[in-house]
């Protein structure tokens, strides 16, 4: 029999997904396309999670389990784009209480070999509960997504198509690993994950650099099921908004510091108009319904910053305001 050549290379962290983890892989054993290879990272689980991919790996010739010592979601997703195949060309980083449409990877790889400057794409999800039943309507991150314009900005809507501009990444969420297919190339040119940035914000900081050193596109189509559970990372939504954050200030800070560079002027002017007009709009908002409870004060000083921001954004990006 003849070697093998797997495509795609998709990779699991797992930490404690015992009562998940076999379903993430049967939605990738049930994909209708097959060139691919699976990379489970164990990262240090204390349940019975390595013992399940162990057993599925003995009756799957394409599953391999790595097992380390706890060392985080970034290490674990570094260390399977380190040991999958040379043979591959894409990258899935599926997180292991999320499952695949059969047609995921098809749809996302035939995608790439059709546009060759993108060097990741995404798709739609559904959100399920533990059971795996819908909870919600399928949808993008995209609901939120936004663009600045000469006065304010618009939304890129749900059946937009094609490249997401990175002030949009920027601005606002708009994917998921689990939803992503990354081509490798762009992902090593990049440094792959930063296990230096706390979870949740190795997410963003990851698909800016994709955007704004390549092209991240999406196609509008629900190909992933996205699991919503008590125990998810992203639950505390405050952490969350503190490291997303604190992310900003970083990639700020250090572009600041760098020669001019069409990258940098990206960032800088990026990074302007969305706090200037998609954070204007969103302390606006926060400035009326802190009126609308009662609370003057606050309220009145919302609604001040976001005139400020709004104003600001019509100053040039190089005069280095910080918001």
């Amino acid at each position: 029999m003849g070697v093998i050549l797997h495509e795609t290379g998709v990779i699991i962290p797992c930490y404690n997904q015992g009562c998940y983890v076999a379903r993430a892989i049967a939605s990738v054993q049930q994909q209708i396309y097959s060139a691919w290879e699976l990379v489970v990272v164990d990262d240090g689980s204390t349940d019975d999670s390595a013992a399940i991919v162990k057993e599925l790996a003995m009756n799957d010739r394409r599953i391999r389990l790595i097992r380390q010592q706890n060392q985080g979601v970034s290490r674990a997703r570094n260390r399977g784009a380190e040991v999958v195949s040379e043979s591959v060309q894409y990258l899935l980083f599926l997180d292991a209480d999320d499952m695949l449409h059969p047609e995921m990877l098809q749809t996302l790889v035939a995608y790439l070999k059709q546009h060759a400057r993108a060097g990741a794409v995404f798709c739609g999800f559904t959100r399920v509960d533990e059971n795996d039943r819908p909870i919600a309507a399928p949808q993008l991150f995209l609901v939120h997504a936004r663009v600045p314009t000469m006065l304010g900005f618009r939304r890129l809507g749900l059946d937009y198509q094609g490249r997401i501009p990175f002030c949009t990444v920027m601005a606002d969420p708009v994917n998921l690993p689990s939803n992503t297919l990354i081509r490798r190339s762009v992902f090593e040119r990049i440094g792959g994950w930063d296990e230096t940035v706390p979870q949740p914000a190795e997410d963003r900081d990851l698909f800016m650099k994709i955007a704004l050193f390549s092209e991240l596109h999406v196609v509008p189509k629900p190909l992933v099921y996205y699991r919503i559970h008590s125990q998810q990372s992203t639950k505390n939504l405050a952490f969350a908004l503190q490291q997303t954050a604190h992310l900003m200030r970083r990639w700020v800070q250090y572009w600041r510091q760098q020669p001019p560079s069409p990258e940098r002027a990206e960032v800088l002017r990026s990074w302007h108009l969305s706090m200037g007009r998609v954070g204007a709009w969103n302390s606006l908002l926060a400035g009326w319904r802190m009126l609308r409870k009662g609370h003057l004060m606050t309220g009145v000083r919302n609604i001040i910053a976001g005139v400020r921001r709004y104003l600001t954004s019509f100053l040039p990006y190089e005069w280095g305001w910080m918001y």
